[in-house]
């Protein structure tokens, strides 16, 4: 289910989304590219995200958008905790490994960049799904309202022990 062909977005600002998640999806793999190259850790995390967003992506599926925020969020903390680690021992920007925080750098930007397209990626995609089920909540509501209520339907159970 998860890497099967892409659907297809049936909305012209699901087209748009789709496409900024591909370009994310680029970049994405740009980084763990970098990562590769110069740091030879953090990659395997990056190639994690991107088949998350690949899935999300593909399918359409609000629910894969959230567990990519919740894991770039997850990079983001990391990336800061890099920074914290360099500042708690003391180390200046300039005597650290310089790759490694243009790499750091990049890479904050990057997850930043990444969990704001992913958000609106989250409210499209759920906007279609909600469209798919028949609605959204306030629709739901009107129905329901529609219903008489419970008290209209109940009887005395003084005499009755399985009331």
């Amino acid at each position: 289910m998860c890497l099967g062909p892409p659907i297809e977005p049936p909305t012209e600002q699901s087209r748009r989304v789709v496409n900024s998640l591909k370009i994310m999806l680029i970049v994405l793999l740009i980084l763990a590219g970098m990562k590769l190259l110069g740091m030879n850790y953090g990659w395997v995390s990056d190639l994690i995200g991107v088949f998350l967003l690949y899935q999300a992506m593909a399918t359409l599926d609000f629910c894969s958008t959230v567990v990519f925020i919740f894991y770039s969020t997850m990079n983001v903390v990391n990336a800061l905790m890099d920074f914290g680690l360099l500042w708690q021992n003391e180390v200046s920007l300039t005597s650290a490994n310089t790759y490694a925080v243009f790499v750091g750098i990049v890479s904050l930007i990057v997850y930043v960049f990444a969990i704001v397209i992913a958000f609106y990626a989250y409210r499209e995609f759920k906007a279609l799904a909600m469209e798919m089920s028949g609605g959204n909540q306030s629709t739901r509501q009107n129905e329901l309202s529609n219903i008489p209520a419970a008290s209209n339907n109940y009887h005395s159970c003084e005499n009755n022990l399985f009331c």
